[in-house]
């Protein structure tokens, strides 16, 4: 038996309104797409500002694939990772805890509305 106390949890499940907020990198996972024949990075965010206002998360994801490389290096440029434009190593681990500004809209994906990152940039 698992006991859990949602006493403290936010209810409020709504989308974030359109609009450019602060967040912060929670985590950074390595993950196949659909289809088993890429790979690409699943950024998971939280918005910052103002921090009791929603409880939700915002994903970026970013292909691995040559032609979409440019959207990762923008990415870790902004978070002041280390990179050069030759073979990098990327820690994940220490991603984690960064902050940037990031861009929501809402979007319609299988008949349900989502918050999408539509683009990033460095907080300061």
């Amino acid at each position: 038996m698992v006991r859990v106390d949602f006493s403290s949890l936010n209810n409020n499940y709504d989308l974030v309104p359109e609009g450019t907020y602060s967040a912060e990198i929670i985590k950074v996972q390595l993950k196949s797409n659909k289809n088993n024949n890429g790979k690409h990075l699943c950024w998971i965010l939280k918005i910052t500002d103002p921090p009791e206002e929603w409880n939700c998360l915002l994903f970026i994801i970013t292909p691995l694939k040559e032609n979409a490389l440019w959207r990762l290096k923008k990415l870790l440029k902004i978070l002041h990772y280390p990179i050069s434009n030759a073979v990098v190593d990327i820690d994940t681990d220490i991603l984690a805890g960064r902050k940037l500004k990031v861009t929501v809209a809402q979007e319609m994906y299988q008949g349900k509305l989502y918050n999408k990152v539509l683009d990033f940039k460095s907080i300061d």
